[in-house]
């Protein structure tokens, strides 16, 4: 399976506090993005430390041999350890109290997606026959959504949109929003931050159809055009393409 990302701090922003990776072990492959909330202490740290706690925890215990349920208890298992681990080093150096980030994990065979997901970084399934948001936005313009008070569009520019329901790092037991797909030879799956998709339709999603031979290049394309389209946050995005092979050199 091919996969590929790339991050940018954007033109506003001081720093960076988005942070992706992308991996296998055995026959599954990996995306993990995290955004560290601004406007909090040290968002960079938590985010970067979420992700690489996932994945340190994915690689040690992720079976396929698990049901749905065992899958779904392993990520919320996972969200919460990752939790855990953020809490503590806030008690162990105060100095990071109050830092937090959003998570969302996608593991992959050529058969299955599994996506486990805290706060409003987003994952797509794109197909040939059209582009599907797999993961909810756990922020309170979401909430208006669901409640049928404003529109997905209307959503984007809510200044709830800023104002996160759930996020890792809270001193509280996450319930992550999780979620599987079946998926065919050719599917594409993308994670992205809410400062690329704010900026972007599924039309650009649905790009990644034409450059399923280099994911990567993909999402630097889709990053910098979000920069360049007056995106006012970081930018990251991550993609796998399922039966994609590695280009030969």
């Amino acid at each position: 399976m091919l996969t590929g990302s790339y991050t940018d701090k954007g033109t506003y922003r001081k720093k960076n506090e988005d942070f992706v990776l992308c991996g296998s072990f055995g026959c599954h492959t990996f995306l993990i993005l995290a955004d560290g909330l601004g406007g909090m202490p040290y968002g960079e740290v938590a985010s970067r430390m979420a992700c690489e706690e996932a994945a340190g925890i994915l690689e040690d215990g992720w079976t396929e041999t698990a049901d749905a349920e065992d899958r779904r208890s392993f990520l919320l298992r996972l969200f919460n350890t990752v939790n855990g681990k953020i809490l503590r080093r806030c008690i162990d150096e105060p100095e990071y109290w109050g830092m937090c980030t959003t998570l969302t994990v996608a593991v992959l065979t050529d058969e299955r997606l599994c996506v486990g997901h805290v706060g409003d970084s987003r994952a797509y399934l794109v197909r040939d026959d059209g582009v599907i948001r797999v993961t909810e936005d756990h922020n309170r313009a979401a909430r208006l959504v669901a409640e049928g008070r404003i529109t997905e569009e209307e959503a984007l520019r809510h200044p709830g949109r800023n104002m996160l329901t759930m996020v890792v790092g809270e001193n509280t037991y996450l319930d992550p929003y999780v979620r599987e797909e079946d998926l065919n030879d050719g599917d594409c799956v993308l994670l992205v931050s809410d400062g690329v998709y704010s900026v972007s339709e599924n039309e650009a999603f649905a790009g990644i159809r034409d450059h399923k031979d280099d994911p990567g290049a993909f999402c630097r394309d889709l990053v910098l055009a979000a920069v360049n389209g007056g995106s006012f946050d970081n930018c990251t995005a991550a993609a796998a393409v399922v039966g994609g092979k590695d280009i030969e050199k």
